[in-house]
């Protein structure tokens, strides 16, 4: 059975069982599930754009607009959020600034938050860009993707888009 997408940049908190209270962050388009895994388990069903470099920038939100969200979300929930998490509609990494939004968010969560952790629920495909591994490094939680031990296990079951094994 799939869920609906996030509708929004902000969602939660939800109660995790690995992160406790979770303030989500989906930097991902709100009408599109964006990932370079197609898994045949996905909560959000199948992927419609299976890449791992989208060069269209207009279908990614703003900069602005997700800390904008994020700055508002983090001066109205009280208390405060024991993680802000990097996840959504898809793998959070693949968005074209995602150095630049961890960096805004651990300044905001500095700024508003400061007991609260930072997380990425991440499907690890994007971590042998240096860029998003140095991204990745600044978060105080990295739950990375790593569900088959073998090759065949892996494209039966996470369907990766082509160029990844």
């Amino acid at each position: 059975m799939t869920i609906p997408l996030q509708p929004g940049i902000i969602y939660g908190p939800v109660n995790s069982r690995r992160l406790g209270r979770s303030l989500g962050i989906n930097m991902l388009p709100l009408s599109l599930k964006i990932c370079t895994f197609n898994c045949v388990y996905c909560q959000y069903g199948w992927t419609k754009v299976h890449d791992q470099r989208l060069a269209d920038e207009d279908l990614w939100p703003r900069v602005e607009t997700v800390v904008e969200a994020i700055e508002r979300a983090l001066q109205t929930v009280q208390p405060a959020p024991a993680y802000l998490t990097f996840s959504g509609n898809g793998e959070p990494s693949l968005h074209p600034a995602f150095s630049q939004l961890v960096d805004e968010v651990i300044r905001l969560r500095d700024l508003y938050a400061s007991s609260s952790k930072t997380a990425i629920l991440s499907n690890s495909t994007t971590i042998l860009n240096k860029t998003v591994r140095e991204a990745i490094a600044k978060l105080d939680m990295r739950i990375m993707k790593l569900d088959c031990g073998s090759e065949k296990c892996f494209q039966s079951y996470n369907r990766p888009c082509r160029g990844i094994e």
